[in-house]
């Protein structure tokens, strides 16, 4: 008869092969009802578990993340690896590519890897979505996203205020007609609360917002190409500025406007949204609002090795700071009329 294993105690108990091992190691992140549940079947099953036989606490973290290429959730993966490394915990990561099905099938899956905690950068955050995290039964942290149930850890930016900054900008810079691209439409978190900004912005400036300045990008390089020729194609009337929810989706647009010859700023500007190093270093360089993506990772990992330590947190949602960065690839209309104008 084969040994009984920590997974197969796990599967009788209905919890993870993480908390088998934290029961066994004596660990506080375990209650004492499921402590005593988990020992009570390891005995009628013949376990002879314990860290003398090889059942160490886990030291893995699993790392969720929609896409690794995209420069923002890479710098954050970085900054929660660098936490990591201090506190002698390895790391995995899963790229769902943006699809809710891929990351609900990894999480049903994740108990086979044994890890001890999980970063979670997704933008399907729901209840259903939450509930489905906590049935695995290990510490997590929500990098990017924020919940309002209060026991959720989070690390995040104001997304609605930030966006609410770019729009605000934009009108005071003399840009009457706007466009967007947002996120997916599938985006329950950041793209909502970004556009929800830019609603605001208006409402603030006592201006009518239409919807259908708004086109649906993925927060990918083509899709701002492809949304940048669409308001080349399709507008009656060309915008002043580009507002785009991601830096990728900026760059995108700038070249499809140089490819048609549009010149930006002069003819039309862009503005972006993350600040990452290929902003600056594009022609004209463009404009973004910057959020701190390796210290994200960093807080987000700093959460989530307390929980896994068993240390007691009393700032569950870390709100970071972001700026506004203004380059060359937004005009400053006033200045431009008044010069045309001879006013100066």
């Amino acid at each position: 008869m084969a040994d009984v294993t920590i997974y197969d105690v796990a599967k009788k108990a209905g919890v993870s092969p993480a908390t088998v091992s934290r029961v066994f190691n004596n660990s506080t992140l375990v209650s004492k009802r499921t402590r005593q549940r988990v020992l009570m079947i390891a005995q009628e099953m013949g376990y002879a578990g314990g860290p003398s036989q090889g059942t160490e606490e886990a030291k893995t973290v699993a790392v969720f993340v929609s896409s690794v290429i995209n420069p923002t959730l890479g710098q954050m993966v970085k900054g929660v690896q660098s936490v990591l490394r201090e506190h002698g915990y390895s790391m995995i990561v899963f790229d769902s590519d943006g699809g809710v099905s891929e990351e609900i099938k990894f999480l049903n899956q994740l108990n086979k890897y044994n890890v001890s905690g999980l970063v979670i950068s997704t933008p399907h955050v729901s209840s259903e979505y939450i509930m489905a995290v906590r049935q695995l039964g290990i510490p997590y942290v929500l990098a990017y996203g924020y919940s309002t149930e209060p026991d959720v850890p989070c690390v995040y930016i104001n997304n609605l205020e930030a966006s609410f900054s770019v729009v605000q900008e934009l009108f005071a810079l003399g840009h009457e007609r706007l466009a967007v691209i947002s996120g997916p439409e599938g985006d329950l978190t950041i793209s909502r609360e970004r556009l929800q900004g830019v609603r605001l912005a208006y409402m603030a400036a006592q201006q009518e917002f239409d919807e259908s300045i708004v086109i649906e990008g993925d927060y990918s390089v083509e899709s701002g190409y492809q949304a940048a020729a669409t308001i080349l194609d399709r507008w009656d009337t060309r915008p002043t500025a580009v507002y785009a929810f991601s830096d990728l989706m900026a760059i995108g647009a700038m070249q499809a406007f140089q490819e048609r010859g549009i010149r930006v700023p002069e003819e039309i500007s862009v503005c972006g949204f993350d600040g990452i190093e290929l902003a600056s270093l594009v022609t004209p360089r463009l404009s973004t609002l910057a959020q701190p993506s390796f210290q994200v990772g960093q807080e987000s990992a700093s959460i989530l090795v307390h929980q896994m330590e068993g240390q007691e947190i009393t700032d569950l949602k870390r709100e970071l700071p972001y700026e506004l960065v203004m380059r060359q690839s937004v005009l400053n209309l006033n200045i431009s009329k008044k010069t045309a104008e001879g006013g100066i």
